[in-house]
């Protein structure tokens, strides 16, 4: 039986992953929602729109390989993360269009290197309670989502400036700073150098990294461009953020129960590919859907985009066990994964920009979902096999 203590500290732990989670996705839904402004009114053009969408995903690559080398403390390090996001994210209240490429590297590199600590706070917990902690953790960061697509939109419908909006969106991690710094850890942040027997083999990471950084690619074009995707099936600023902010919002029971229900089954690959096609699927269902089935098809794209980005956490956390591998794996996997994602988006926006856009993007997204099914059945069996798994 538990101890008080031990109850108290495990609701400390489910607290601060749901609020660190809720905290790192404002910054792009946000950005999303004011993009057509911005270059409807000539603020930024499509390209430099494009650079500021890719810019901080590639951030998150980098920043999920430099936590490679940092260790100590994690509460005192999220604190930290957690206020540079906060200050980056009000610097764009404030800034040029070169403020906010420098914003978005430094909210990048925080974002990264926050998300690969997470997977250290779940390791001494059994498969089912991993599967409900990082369902916890993804719904908070789908919560997040929504929130910034609801609330930007609404701060432009009421006559406040771009700058405004954007600038909001520092209240989410200044309260999880608050949250992580009252957690007085006594631990000091140290670098350390990692040695080569100390990295999992690329059987290991490769499938997870291949896994995250494909379903990153379907999550930032729903978190990029869903919402001018609506504009231009005619629905107008406030009813385009309703709706992405709906779909959004069903990310959340979707990244806390599939990871659940997946965890279940006997191999997690086939409901990670059955996930994967129905959010593909209905994401290039779209554009061509009546307006009036729009909603109906939003909520099954955002059950299934949900439960894709629980799947992603849900295998890192499956697949090690010990104290030193989660980090390692984590910081492989979403690093070399974002760096995939940021890829796959920039060469996504670039073929917007052809004479031929329209007609290969489909096809792009047809070959992210079959590398979804793929790589999501060979990291499955990964999981309970890797060396990190078996090293204790």
């Amino acid at each position: 039986m538990q101890s008080p203590g031990n109850r108290s500290s495990k609701r400390t732990e489910v607290m601060l992953l749901a609020v660190s989670g809720m905290c790192l996705r404002p910054y792009f839904s946000s950005f999303a929602a004011v993009s057509p402004t911005l270059t409807n009114t000539h603020v930024l053009s499509g390209h430099q729109v494009a650079i500021l969408i890719v810019l901080p995903i590639a951030a998150m690559g980098l920043g999920g390989l430099v936590a490679l080398f940092v260790t100590g403390s994690n509460a005192r390090l999220l604190g930290f993360l957690t206020a540079v996001l906060a200050l980056a994210s009000l610097a764009r209240g404030f800034s040029s269009p070169l403020g906010l490429c420098a914003a978005g590297v430094i909210a990048g590199l925080s974002i990264g290197m926050a998300n690969v600590l997470v997977p250290s706070y779940v390791r001494s917990y059994g498969a089912r309670e991993k599967a409900l902690l990082m369902g916890v953790y993804t719904s908070a960061l789908c919560a997040g989502a929504a929130i910034g697509a609801q609330v930007t939109p609404m701060i432009l419908v009421k006559g406040e400036s771009w700058n405004t909006a954007l600038g909001f969106s520092a209240v989410f991690p200044g309260v999880a700073a608050f949250l992580w710094f009252a957690t007085r850890s006594n631990k000091p942040i140290m670098l350390t150098v990692r040695k080569a027997n100390d990295m999992p083999h690329w059987r290991t990471f490769g499938p997870l990294a291949c896994f995250t950084g494909l379903q990153g690619i379907l999550a930032y074009l729903v978190f990029s461009d869903l919402h001018p995707a609506l504009e231009l099936r005619g629905l107008g600023v406030r009813t385009a953020g309703s709706h992405s902010a709906i779909s959004m919002l069903c990310q959340i029971p979707g990244a806390l129960l599939i990871p659940v229900i997946a965890v279940r089954a006997t191999d997690v690959g086939k409901p990670s590919a059955v996930t994967a096609v129905i959010a593909g699927t209905t994401l290039l269902a779209v554009p061509y859907v009546p307006q009036s089935q729009l909603l109906s098809l939003l909520i099954v794209q955002g059950l299934a985009q949900g439960g894709l980005i629980g799947l992603a956490l849900l295998l890192i956390a499956l697949a090690v066990r010990d104290e030193h591998c989660p980090a390692i794996t984590s910081s492989l996997a979403q690093g070399l994964g974002y760096t995939l994602t940021a890829l796959g988006i920039a060469l996504v926006l670039f073929l917007r920009g052809t004479p031929f856009g329209e007609h290969w993007e489909q096809p792009f997204i047809g070959v992210v979902v079959a590398g979804l099914v793929v790589s999501g059945w060979k990291a499955a069996p990964q999981s309970s096999k890797s060396r990190c798994a078996t090293a204790v």
